[in-house]
């Protein structure tokens, strides 16, 4: 990764991360630039008081690839060891770190049943899947993804669709009323009205200059 490459990934740094590592919707992030087999993964992310990276939600799963896809220049294609692998013994996959059974699963394309074809196989991020989950070799040798608590708690806060100002008083809380009032000058369809009005004579001044 270039110099260049790695300060536009920095901007996802926050102070809720240690360095090595960036804030991605709830949770911080390292991304390896070695390729290792998994068990040296593993205890390369325990080395950084971290663990491989566990996506118990499609919401946690969702923004790790929205990232790798907004990213890809700086962090290339490659196929990412994540913290799932098989276990033989009881027949079902978990997350190695906690030993739970996934509860949550993003399989490009279902595991075979046989557990035969399973053994010694962990989970990547495969680049050629669109970063959806396929089992691989435990012993092949792919970057990999490491994973924290971030030192504080993180809120996320939800975008605020302006066009909610179109209902009338009695159909917008208080929260929506000031955020109308203060994005569009005041709210119900005659308000809104005039808002996109002067949004779109302004569009088209800028377009003129």
């Amino acid at each position: 990764m270039s110099s260049s490459e790695k300060r536009r990934c920095s901007s996802k740094r926050n102070p809720a991360c240690s360095l090595e590592f960036s804030l991605i919707g709830t949770k911080c992030y390292h991304f390896s630039n070695e390729a290792t087999n998994w068990d040296e993964a593993y205890y390369d992310c325990l080395g950084k008081n971290s663990s491989l990276a566990i996506l118990s939600n499609a919401k946690e799963e969702k923004y790790l690839r929205n990232f790798l896809k907004r990213h890809y220049r700086a962090f290339g294609e490659k196929n990412r060891w994540i913290g799932g692998k098989f276990d033989w013994k009881n027949d079902q996959w978990v997350w190695a770190e906690t030993g739970e059974k996934l509860s949550y699963r993003a399989f490009a394309k279902s595991p075979p049943k046989d557990k035969r074809l399973l053994q010694w196989t962990c989970i990547v991020m495969d680049s050629s899947r669109k970063n959806k989950w396929t089992f691989k070799s435990c012993m092949q040798r792919n970057n990999y993804i490491c994973q924290k608590q971030p030192r504080h708690s993180i809120r996320i806060r939800k975008k605020f669709n302006i066009r909610i100002c179109k209902r009338s008083a009695s159909q917008l809380n208080e929260n929506q009323k000031k955020k109308c009032l203060k994005l569009v000058g005041g709210y119900g369809g005659k308000n809104f009205q005039i808002f996109q009005h002067r949004s779109y004579k302004h569009q088209n001044q800028l377009r003129i200059i």
